[in-house]
């Protein structure tokens, strides 16, 4: 059996949300930025061929629609419960979980309703949130404690979860 860490959920979802309300801000400080480059006086084309001011207002918007997707996904994460796991309670949004890979290898999942892919360091151990609908996240969610499964002819055991 692995030695398996008991971390403080709260804490590590506290990190999380900090870490994409600072994402947030570096969005919409970029849109913002994107929005003065578009609107500048210096950059308001003389032919159909300047597209500087153009460029730059799409940059903004799509600065801005990542922040409000941020922000989105802080308020879902802000409402998660947390409940405890076991090893038998069905794994769903809120549970830390610990895979091993065929070369025993640990890595520490947080089941989330949002923000899949995104990478935390708690108490020097990486943490990924995964969400259901990533290739590992339909094998893991409803899964129990000791279950197996396969993605790309690997194979991985769920260890531990809280």
């Amino acid at each position: 059996m692995p030695h398996v860490m008991k971390f403080n959920k709260d804490q590590i979802l506290q990190n999380i949300i900090d870490y994409l309300q600072n994402e947030e801000t570096i969005f919409l400080d970029a849109a913002k930025q994107a929005h003065e480059a578009a609107t500048h006086e210096e950059n308001v084309p003389t032919s159909k061929y300047e597209t500087l001011a153009l460029e730059s207002s799409y940059i903004a918007q799509g600065q801005a629609n990542r922040a409000a997707e941020l922000r989105g996904d802080i308020q879902k994460l802000k409402s998660l419960k947390l409940e405890d796991f076991n090893n038998k309670t069905p794994l769903a949004s809120g549970a830390l979980v610990t895979i091993n890979n065929e070369e025993a290898n640990e890595k520490l999942y947080f089941l989330s309703p949002c923000s899949g892919g995104v990478k935390i360091s708690f108490k020097n151990q990486n943490i990924t949130l995964i969400t259901a609908s990533s290739k590992i996240g339909e094998e893991i969610f409803g899964a129990t404690v000791g279950d197996t499964f396969e993605i790309n002819g690997h194979e991985y055991e769920i260890v531990s979860a809280q």
